[in-house]
């Protein structure tokens, strides 16, 4: 498969891209996880995926697909031990699917989302986390940066997003067995700091977010 068109050599570019790709998870009880069939956007030279995991009463993640491990940049564990964290993947491979494995030192389900960022460092400006409700993380972005925000609660609820950085909703959902994951990003034109991305829940149990913070590189 050939890399997309305007995708076969780097070209200058005014913005960076973010595209929301999957969301999954899973009610089994384990310490490994192989999502099949995952979307990963569309294939390019400069794709950075970002995996957001969470577990109930889970211990340290790794995501990966086949070799490839993805650097775990941000992550952060509430009182009831629930585990969130997000991680970045240089992924250049031509392939719009795979298997995205999670592996975890505990074991009580899973979540997964999975986004595709063109034109950025995979290196974070920043980082963030928090463990309470509302989750409110700050970040510092500079311009024309990709801000992006994943959360997790133990309980079934709705999420609504807010706060002065823009982010919008990508997904909100109650998959990993009645509990619920949600992610939101944006493309931030210009420099903030200490900017909010804030996610409110209808129901909350050991709420915890993080998030991160990708700096645009000039390509696409």
């Amino acid at each position: 498969m050939a890399f997309a068109q305007g995708h076969i050599t780097p070209a200058l570019y005014p913005m960076p891209t973010v595209v929301f790709c999957d969301n999954k998870g899973s009610a089994t009880d384990a310490t490994i996880y192989n999502f099949t069939n995952t979307n990963l956007g569309e294939p390019a030279f400069d794709r950075v995926l970002v995996f957001g995991t969470c577990t109930r009463l889970g211990g340290v993640m790794v995501a990966q697909i086949g070799t490839d491990i993805a650097v775990n940049q941000v992550t952060t564990i509430t009182g009831g031990a629930d585990r969130i964290a997000l991680h970045t993947l240089p992924y250049p491979n031509p392939v719009l699917t795979g298997t995205v494995k999670v592996t975890s030192s505990g074991s009580a389900r899973c979540g997964l989302a999975v986004w595709a960022c063109y034109g950025v460092d995979p290196t974070p400006y920043g980082t963030d986390a928090t463990n309470i409700s509302p989750a409110n993380s700050q970040i510092t972005v500079s311009q024309n940066s990709i801000a992006l925000a994943y959360v997790y609660n133990a309980t079934a609820h709705t999420t609504t997003w807010s706060g002065t950085m823009g982010v919008v909703e990508d997904f909100d959902s109650n998959d990993v067995e009645g509990q619920g994951h949600s992610g939101a990003s944006c493309i931030v034109a210009n420099a903030k700091t200490n900017g909010t991305m804030i996610s409110t829940f209808t129901s909350s149990t050991d709420p915890c977010g993080v998030s991160i913070a990708l700096n645009y590189n000039g390509f696409k």
